[in-house]
C-alpha cells in the first residue's frame, strides 16, 4: 500500500514537521508521495531526498536574519522592539518593507540556495515529491510536481510556494507571479492521494491561513498529526521556539502512534493509570451519569482532541490537565500518571486566589469547599478521587 505524507505551511512552525519527521525516521516509515505547501514543500524537499542531517543542520541553526534581511520576529516580544529613530532596526525593516513591497527575502533565498540543490530531488523516481503555488492575482490553486522540475527550478519554486504575502513579497519570475499555496491549500492532503497514496500521514500546523479542506481529516485512510499545545507565532524565528516545537512534534507523533495517553499531556500508560481512570470513570457513572455525560460532551467542544483514545479514561484526563494547568504544570514532559498527581497534590495547597476556580480546588484539596456549582461538580469528583 502506497504511503503518502503531507504537510502544512506555517513559517517557523515548520520545525515541529521537523519532530515529527524524527520519530517516523525512528518508526522506518518510508514515503511513495510527499506534499508540502510554503515551510511543508522545504520539509518536504529535505525528507524525499533523506536529507535530514541537512535539515537539522537548517532547523538547529536559523535565525529571522537567514529568512529576511534586516528581519524582525514576530511574537510577543515586538512591542519591546519598536523604535521609529532613524537608523533603528525597526525603521531599518519598515522602509525595506515599502521599498520591496514586502520583506526583503534574498537571505531565505541564498539558504536555500545552500541546502536544497545538493539534494538532487528533482532526479529522484521515488517518491513523487508535489508543492503548491497560488497564482497572483487571482489566487488559483497551482500543482507543482518536483520531480518533473530542472534544476535551476526547484529553489524558485520552492520560494514562490513559501512566498507568504502580504509579509514576503510577490515572486515574479518568467512562468508569472506567485505567492504563497497556502493562501487555497494549506495542508496538500488532496493533491497527495492524487499523485497516488493510498495511506496518508498529515501534519497539520496551527497556522494562517488556517489549513482549507478539513473534511480530509476524518476520512479513514488519513492519520492526522496536530500540536497538541499552542506553537507561537509563526513569524518567530528565536531558537527556544524553535526547538521547543522540535520536542513538540516529535513528541505529539509518539502520542498519535499509541506511546503517550493525554490530550495536552504526555503520559506513559502503565497499570496504575489504568486502575486509577478506571476507578474514578466507574465513581463518577455511579454516583451521576447525567452529569458524566454532559460533562465530556462540553469538554469535547472545548478541545481539539483528534487522534485521542476516546475510552473510560478521557475525561479524568480532560479535568487532570484543567488543574494542571491551574498548578502551572509543564505539559511538554514526558511523565507517568502517579507522578503528576503527586506534583498536583504538591501544588494545590498553594494555590493563590480567594476566588475563582483557584480558590475552588484549593479549598476542595483541603476538604473544604464553599458552594459547589454545577461546572465545578466534575473536578471536585476529580480532587476527591486523589
Amino acid at each position: 500500500m502506497k504511503q503518502g505524507l503531507a504537510l502544512c505551511g506555517g513559517g517557523s512552525l515548520g520545525a515541529y514537521e521537523m519532530g515529527v519527521w524524527a520519530y517516523l525516521r525512528e518508526r522506518d516509515f518510508r514515503f511513495d508521495v510527499i506534499t508540502g505547501t510554503s515551510i511543508g514543500a522545504i520539509n518536504g524537499t529535505m525528507i524525499a531526498a533523506d536529507g535530514y542531517e541537512v535539515a537539522k543542520k537548517m532547523w538547529d541553526h536559523v535565525t529571522v536574519e537567514d529568512i529576511m534581511k534586516n528581519g524582525i520576529n514576530f511574537d510577543r516580544d515586538l512591542i519591546g522592539e519598536i523604535d521609529l529613530k532613524k537608523g533603528s532596526k525597526w525603521k531599518t525593516f519598515v522602509n525595506s518593507y515599502i521599498k520591496n513591497k514586502g520583506a526583503n527575502t534574498e537571505p531565505l533565498e541564498k539558504m536555500l540556495q545552500e541546502y536544497i540543490p545538493p539534494l538532487r530531488v528533482n532526479h529522484l523516481k521515488k517518491p513523487k515529491l508535489g508543492i503548491i503555488k497560488c497564482t497572483f492575482p487571482g489566487m488559483k490553486e497551482v500543482k507543482v510536481l518536483v520531480n518533473k522540475l530542472k534544476d535551476d527550478e526547484v529553489v524558485e519554486e520552492l520560494i514562490c510556494s513559501a512566498s507568504c504575502w502580504p509579509v514576503f513579497p510577490v515572486r515574479h519570475n518568467k512562468k508569472g507571479s506567485f505567492v504563497d499555496g497556502g493562501w487555497r491549500n494549506n495542508l496538500p492532503i488532496d493533491y497527495c492521494l492524487e499523485l497516488g497514496a493510498e495511506q496518508v500521514i498529515a501534519v497539520m500546523l496551527n497556522s494562517l491561513p488556517v489549513a482549507q479542506k478539513q473534511e480530509l481529516f476524518d476520512l479513514p485512510n488519513v492519520t492526522l498529526i496536530r500540536p497538541s499545545l499552542p506553537e507561537g507565532s509563526f513569524l518567530s524565528f528565536k531558537q527556544n521556539a524553535i526547538q521547543m516545537n522540535i520536542l513538540l512534534g516529535y513528541m505529539d507523533a509518539k502520542k498519535r502512534f499509541g506511546e503517550y495517553r493525554g490530550i495536552r499531556s504526555f503520559l506513559k500508560e502503565d497499570a496504575f493509570f489504568r486502575k486509577t481512570t478506571r476507578a474514578f470513570y466507574k465513581s463518577f457513572v455511579q454516583k451521576d451519569p447525567v452529569l458524566y455525560a454532559k460533562t465530556v460532551e462540553k469538554k469535547k467542544k472545548d478541545i481539539v482532541i483528534q487522534g485521542v483514545k476516546e475510552d473510560e479514561s478521557l475525561l479524568y484526563l480532560l479535568l487532570m490537565e484543567d488543574v494542571m494547568e491551574e498548578c502551572e504544570i509543564p505539559f511538554l514532559e514526558e511523565r507517568t500518571l502517579k507522578d503528576t498527581l503527586d506534583l498536583i497534590k504538591k501544588a494545590l495547597p498553594s494555590l493563590k486566589g480567594k476566588t475563582g476556580f483557584s480558590a475552588f480546588l484549593r479549598e476542595a484539596y483541603k476538604g473544604s469547599p464553599k458552594k459547589v456549582n454545577e461546572k465545578h461538580l466534575p473536578y471536585l469528583r476529580f480532587i476527591e478521587s486523589l
